[in-house]
């Protein structure tokens, strides 16, 4: 009914969904839900009832902030296309900063970002006006020869900067928060993990090692980490796990190998598609990943070089090299810690594996100190800490998205498996396709009396 009610009642424009009062609506129930308060120009929660209500209604303070935090014309160009999360189709326009034109795409009627029009002239009003045309990546200039202009929203303005030697000083910068009250989620470089990560940005000063999204990221940077690790191309154990195409749903067990605790783990794989670090037994993913490592093959340290900021460390011999890049094993026990924001004050958007419910959720990270329950993304979370319990006592969890989706749970006091609406997203394993795969999975380790 609520889906019914935000596709086909409400059709609102960015302007209408953010003014909207809270709306607990007619049920009874008691979910913690995010609205926009344009006279305090921030986000807050208020307690919802399940069903109807409206549109300033959000699952997260991020999602809420994303949508309706005040933003210039220029950031607003620069958001990348979001469908939103219902199921209906409207049509509408977005602005693509990287071609400098606008584009029509469908709409689902509710979620998205503020880059969405009713009609190419807004759009156009809008964005040709606000972004300079040597900002496209299209134009003749190199993009890296390119003047960077942030903005400030002290006074709405676009400010010029000077711009960056090349690309890799850019990728090699540190993050940085900026000095302003702002929350908004941007994109990082990070060069101690070579990989795109998310963090909260105060909306002026900092670096340039800031992106929007995290294609624009690595559109800049993937390069930059090619260059640090130009083995990873050859050897497929450095490659991220990958469940591959779950249009398959051809469920099967593989194995891959996780190059940060250097082991080989179990994985659901979808049945097509992924990549090469996809083994069929844990004994092939050891033979090929594992034992070649533990040998100390000299050659390939020898070719290791170790960056930090840009800048290539200095190693006198082999040992050294490995102790820096070396990280310490990784112990299941770790997942049932109490997640740590450490001492610190900068705002790294982290994962944490809560044992309670077999849940990986997101916390702040301060930058310093915390503990081993701590995770750059949820795959690694999942990756890591799913197998630490047996994920037939875990409880069923629904998870906190609008979506709904036939999924089947094992219960441990009946040892039976049952249908449930799993939402897509925040679940945990024990969650299956279909009863058939519930029963082989739980009933081999619970055969029925």
């Amino acid at each position: 009914m609520e889906q019914c009610v935000q596709t086909c009642i409400y059709q609102e424009t960015a302007l209408d969904q953010c003014d909207q009062p809270p709306q607990p609506g007619p049920c009874r129930g008691s979910y913690t839900r995010w609205y926009y308060r344009r006279e305090e120009g921030r986000c807050r929660d208020f307690s919802y009832g399940g069903c109807h209500g409206n549109l300033n209604n959000f699952q997260t303070e991020d999602e809420c902030q994303s949508a309706c935090a005040s933003r210039t014309p220029f950031e607003i160009c620069m958001l990348p296309i979001a469908q939103g999360s219902c199921l209906g189709s409207f049509p509408r326009w977005f602005f693509d900063y990287r071609t400098g034109q606008c584009n029509e795409f469908t709409y689902s009627g509710c979620g998205g970002n503020k880059n969405r029009f009713i009609d190419r002239i807004s759009c156009e009003n809008l964005c040709n006006q606000t972004v300079p045309d040597y900002y496209y990546p299209t134009q003749r200039q190199p993009y890296d020869q390119r003047p960077s202009y942030p903005y400030s929203d002290r006074d709405n303005e676009i400010v010029p900067v000077v711009p960056p030697s090349s690309y890799e000083s850019v990728c090699a910068l540190p993050q940085a928060h900026g000095n302003c009250r702002d929350n908004i989620i941007q994109w990082y470089f990070d060069v101690n993990t070579r990989r795109c990560e998310r963090f909260y940005y105060s909306g002026c000063g900092g670096n340039d090692n800031r992106f929007n999204d995290q294609i624009q990221c690595e559109q800049k940077c993937l390069a930059y980490a090619s260059q640090i690790t130009p083995m990873m191309q050859h050897d497929p154990c450095l490659e991220p796990k990958d469940l591959g195409d779950n249009k398959c749903q051809d469920y099967r067990h593989r194995w891959h190998y996780d190059v940060e605790d250097r082991r080989c783990h179990r994985f659901y794989y979808y049945g097509c598609g992924g990549n090469r670090n996809n083994f069929e037994t844990e004994e092939e993913c050891t033979a090929r990943c594992v034992i070649p490592r533990e040998r100390g093959n000299k050659q390939q340290q020898q070719q290791q070089q170790v960056f930090r900021y840009g800048q290539r460390l200095p190693t006198h011999s082999d040992t050294e090299i490995h102790a820096v890049t070396s990280i310490e094993e990784f112990h299941p026990e770790n997942c049932f810690k109490q997640y740590d924001s450490g001492p610190c004050e900068k705002n790294h958007i982290q994962w944490h594996y809560d044992s309670r419910d077999g849940v990986c959720k997101e916390f702040i990270y301060g930058g310093c100190d915390g503990n081993e329950n701590r995770f750059h993304s949820q795959q690694e979370c999942q990756t890591k800490c799913w197998n630490s319990q047996d994920i037939c006592k875990l409880p069923q969890i629904r998870g906190s998205c609008t979506g709904n989706f036939t999924q089947y749970y094992y219960d441990h006091q009946s040892n039976e498996c049952y249908e449930f609406q799993f939402s897509g997203c925040y679940g945990n394993a024990n969650r299956f396709n279909s009863k058939e795969i519930c029963e082989q999975q739980c009933h081999s380790e619970y055969p029925p009396s």
